[in-house]
């Protein structure tokens, strides 16, 4: 008979359950759309990779290997232990978790590993990034394309002190203060994800783009495309007198995103119909359900306007004062400080 081959996680004691859950869900960008995607331990971190994004997390987890990601996150969750043990037998990862225990296939050493440590994350050399920076490419994002034969619209431009996107329907411009020299542009459904995250510094690459807190990175592949920087000549030198968004629509929005919470962060979408007396937000989901409510204007449009948007980007906006214009017969202005959006109507 084979002796088995066990070999012990070098840490003494055990791990903090919720705190080895909050690295895995801060990791969770990183994870393909693929059935088979993993967490990757790699000793004194912890990471996902796929072809656009790679996020790796400072943890002592002690061994080098994968596991499947769903399985691993779903079985923590579902117990209440403070304190787990892992243990590594021949290709299983045992993790002892109060009264239950489970153990899920490990693999060591995969070319993702590879690949992560390709990126010489300790290496790079940061430069400060500033809040409005990161906030400005994270609003720009919900403006980008979803068309991949125009790829080149399906990112955000960087340049200067601009940051711009459009799908030939919107576009989105802000005016940064402290904007990075060289031009760059990154996928909208890569750096949306910034939005859960209070990154600090910055690295820019030949092909990557990386961003730090100090104990998780966040990485973006870029694109090649050349970004049509024209768009901004779209926007009027003159905004028209508007109105502004009541602050309470932000609570119709969170109702109102119950019903898209299936829905990928770049997809979701409520109709807003503007009158000269309130802004309506309904939600119209097939096999789910719908949702209808009004907020009162003080003076709202002449007319009535219908417009799609995100309701995420929206919520964004309205943390901010924000005005809305009739531009003609044919366009929406959305001013906010430094940022405007311009949607094209019908």
């Amino acid at each position: 008979m084979t002796k088995r081959k066990t070999i012990a996680i070098e840490k003494k004691g055990g791990f903090n359950r919720l705190d080895l859950l909050t690295v895995l869900d801060s990791l969770k960008p990183g994870l393909s759309n693929r059935e088979e995607t993993s967490y990757l331990f790699m000793k004194d971190r912890i990471a996902t990779y796929n072809d656009e994004l790679c996020l790796v997390a400072d943890y002592p987890i002690g061994f080098e290997g994968s596991v499947r990601a769903e399985e691993l996150y779903k079985l923590l969750m579902k117990t209440s232990a403070k304190e787990i043990n892992l243990d590594l037998e021949e290709q299983q990862l045992k993790v002892k978790a109060g009264k239950s225990s489970f153990g899920l296939a490990y693999r060591e050493g995969s070319e993702i590993q590879e690949k992560v440590e390709s990126l010489k994350h300790k290496e790079l050399k940061w430069r400060p990034l500033s809040k409005e920076l990161k906030d400005a490419m994270v609003l720009c994002s919900f403006s980008a394309s979803k068309d991949m034969t125009k790829p080149a619209l399906t990112g955000v431009y960087v340049g200067g002190g601009e940051v711009l996107s459009s799908d030939n329907y919107r576009i989105s411009w802000y005016k940064v203060e402290e904007g990075i020299r060289r031009s760059f542009l990154v996928p909208a459904t890569s750096i949306v994800h910034l939005i859960g995250y209070e990154m600090k510094e910055y690295c820019l690459m030949d092909s990557w783009i990386h961003f730090s807190d100090g104990k998780l990175h966040f990485s973006a592949r870029l694109l090649s495309e050349e970004f049509p920087t024209k768009a901004r000549e779209f926007f009027p030198e003159e905004t028209e007198e508007g109105f502004e968004l009541p602050k309470e629509l932000s609570g119709v929005l969170d109702k109102a995103m119950v019903l898209l919470q299936d829905d990928f962060l770049l997809d979701k979408a409520v109709k807003l119909t503007f009158t000269e007396k309130d802004v309506s937000c309904r939600v119209d989901k097939m096999d789910v359900g719908w949702f209808l409510e009004s907020v009162p204007l003080e003076r709202g449009t002449k007319g009535q306007i219908e417009i799609e948007i995100n309701p995420v980007f929206l919520k964004e906006i309205l943390k901010r004062t924000s005005t809305v214009s009739l531009m003609g017969e044919d366009k929406v202005l959305f001013t906010s400080g430094n940022f405007r959006h311009l949607i094209a109507l019908g």
